[in-house]
């Protein structure tokens, strides 16, 4: 099942995790059941340009997108069958990462109805991507370069090396935006 959020600001944190629970109200005061295009282990979810696109790391389409405000899901076609890990919206450009296989970066220019593979800078495990301040920025839980960034929406991924100083980012899984910094929270446990 899959959440439906018309407009509601914590739609990261409370679409798709799981359960089949939708907000009716824009507040998140009431919330409704919405089916989900597949049946799926959908992980993450965002919004841009009037539409919503959640990603899955099983599942014959692990992508689906709502032009509704939720309120329905079509199945799309992934760019390969990985395990997709975290999707964002910036810049007119949706992108999605991996934690493991060949290509571990997908685009899409069309609002998530189709997406095509791009490398990432290294193989590593990519948990969480994140657009601001025209940089696409996406970390890792492991690999030499654990950081890496796109400045052409996505196109191609350059690395970054990242010290122990920032906090321990190599279990890095999760990354937002606001202005004027990208931030980076550690996975813990």
């Amino acid at each position: 099942m899959a959440f439906r959020i018309p407009f509601f600001c914590l739609c990261a944190v409370l679409v798709l995790v799981g359960g089949n629970a939708a907000p009716a109200a824009a507040d998140g005061t009431s919330w409704s059941a919405v089916a989900a295009a597949e049946a799926n282990a959908w992980v993450s979810v965002d919004y841009g340009n009037g539409v919503w696109v959640a990603v899955s790391v099983l599942g014959t389409n692990r992508v689906m997108r709502s032009t509704d405000d939720g309120a329905s899901w079509s199945a799309v076609a992934a760019a390969e069958a990985n395990s997709w890990r975290s999707v964002a919206y910036g810049n007119g450009v949706w992108i999605a990462v991996r934690s493991v296989g060949t290509n571990r970066v997908m685009r899409s220019t069309d609002d998530g109805a189709s997406w095509s593979a791009v490398a990432a800078a290294e193989a590593n495990e990519w948990f969480s991507v994140a657009y601001g301040n025209g940089v696409w920025v996406a970390v890792s839980t492991n690999g030499t370069n654990r950081v890496m960034r796109s400045t052409d929406d996505g196109a191609s991924w350059s690395a970054v090396a990242a010290t122990e100083a920032m906090g321990g980012l190599g279990l890095t899984t999760a990354m937002a935006y606001g202005s004027p910094s990208l931030k980076a929270a550690p996975r813990t446990g």
